[in-house]
């Protein structure tokens, strides 16, 4: 699974143990829930109000710059263009 994957990775990469759930978020969607499963199936809306109920321990800001960072280095194939040259 990619979550497995990503966990490890996340751990290994930061030196402490890393949650990771899959979820899928679906921006602009209705999302109507008819079972649970190990994928959590969420609108944009739906984020603010299902993660705090998490079970997940709360990350310390320094851990999610870790964890920004790493995926910022794995992930980041071309450069940033908010700013292009004009």
């Amino acid at each position: 699974m990619n979550a497995d994957w990503l966990r490890d990775f996340l751990t290994r990469a930061v030196g402490e143990p890393v949650a990771v759930k899959q979820v899928v978020v679906l921006p602009g969607w209705f999302v109507e829930l008819k079972s649970r499963s190990e994928v959590a199936v969420l609108t944009g809306k739906q984020c603010g109000t299902y993660f705090p109920k998490s079970n997940f321990a709360a990350l310390t800001t320094q851990l999610i710059d870790w964890i920004a960072h790493q995926l910022d280095q794995r992930c980041r194939d071309v450069a940033p263009r908010a700013y292009a040259e004009i």
